[in-house]
């Protein structure tokens, strides 16, 4: 996850063997692909290796990578970010027919922007909006993926999602609306209210019901420390709903406490690995160098991904406070899924010559170019120096 490697596995490819020997699995593998044979990020990573294929001239990577981005069973990244580096502005066309014709048919479907401001920074927004508009009048479902568009940008604009934070009743009215309010319009409330209005907030929180509402008030106190520490916090954060124990979580860290600090340590103790991640993140602000053996006791050496991953990237924010450590940094290096955040523990080790001659040469090999290059970098320096 973040980061799909798919570049450099070709690379590999080639050294291997004639690249055609692999070609065939891959593509196989790619056009039977649905959400419960292959994740997410395994779908992501073969459309960039097929995406590899079709810039090389494989008419078959090429329109297999068109026909699983039209039969949808993924988030809309998949296959689009490829046919938009395929075959640019036309290709983003495309991707808005699909996504437009998605939009009409699936009533709970919302589509997160990502591909739009892909094409907006490659073309240009003004390009790209001519494009739309231009193409509407005679694709019902391209007007469907502009309307949308529209849409949100109205919806930013109402709710205070641009340059002016949004006041108290602006946030009220967002969580009114829409219940679940969006992070950002939270944490740009959080960041400009005054005591008071966190105060105000803050009840609201502690008398809440409704789910939604219950998450945007928490989404508030991830920006802003909390009034006091009131029982039902502590409640929340073991919560059966992933989303509001999350936030609860996030908003119980940012308070520097005996209490929340013994929280963090019994969540190390659970064997739900998502529970262990929340008590990491707990320990942020309310580690004592003593507890670095215990955090590092509590680290798996594999589960499910989003989980390695934000134990990772707390853990590399406690490395930060502690610069004696590095059992830490090392685990991340070893066990995250996460590109960046291996590049974030390569340079920490780095900083603190605790990386081995043959992890050094490990990471010559990397996946992520910035790691690649630093430690080939930092290879031909030590030979020189030699």
């Amino acid at each position: 996850m973040e980061g799909t490697r798919g570049t450099w596995l070709l690379g590999l490819l080639k050294r291997a063997a004639p690249l055609d020997v692999f070609r065939e699995p891959i593509l196989a593998k790619l056009k039977n692909a649905t959400p419960e044979t292959v994740s997410y990020w395994d779908a992501c990573q073969l459309m960039a290796l097929a995406c590899g294929y079709a810039r090389q001239g494989s008419k078959l990577a090429y329109q297999i990578i068109y026909e699983k981005f039209g039969e949808q069973l993924y988030d809309p990244t998949v296959g689009g970010h490829q046919i938009v580096t395929l075959d640019g502005l036309g290709g983003f066309l495309h991707v808005a027919e699909v996504v437009g014709a998605r939009l009409k048919r699936e009533v709970d479907f919302r589509d997160d922007g990502y591909l739009l401001w892909l094409a907006n920074d490659e073309f240009g927004e003004q390009r790209v909006a001519e494009a739309l508009r231009e193409r509407s009048p005679t694709s019902p479902n391209v007007a469907a993926f502009e309307y949308s568009v529209n849409q949100q940008r109205a919806n930013s604009k109402r709710r205070g999602d641009s340059g002016k934070a949004p006041t108290l009743s602006d946030f009220l009215a967002a969580v009114e609306h829409d219940g679940d309010a969006p992070w950002v319009i939270c944490r740009k409330f959080a960041r400009h209210a005054t005591a008071g209005e966190l105060d105000e907030v803050f009840s609201r929180l502690l008398r809440e019901t409704e789910a939604s509402r219950l998450v945007s008030y928490l989404r508030v106190f991830s920006s802003a420390k909390l009034p006091t520490l009131d029982e039902r916090m502590f409640a929340l954060s073991r919560s059966d709903d992933d989303t509001i124990r999350d936030n609860a979580v996030t908003a119980l860290a940012q308070v520097k406490a005996k209490a929340v600090r013994e929280l963090g340590l019994r969540f190390l103790e659970e064997q739900d690995l998502a529970l262990r991640k929340n008590g990491i993140q707990l320990l942020y602000e309310n580690h004592k160098s003593k507890d670095i053996p215990r955090i590092a006791a509590a680290l798996p050496k594999e589960g499910p991904p989003d989980v390695l991953h934000g134990m990772a990237t707390t853990l590399m924010m406690i490395t930060d406070r502690q610069p004696r450590d590095v059992e830490l940094a090392k685990w991340v290096y070893e066990y995250n899924p996460c590109s960046y955040c291996r590049n974030g523990a390569f340079r920490r080790l780095v900083k603190r010559d605790a990386l081995s001659k043959f992890q050094l040469a490990e990471c010559a090999w990397d996946g992520y170019d910035e790691t690649r290059t630093s430690a080939r970098r930092i290879i031909k320096k030590r030979r020189g120096d030699g």
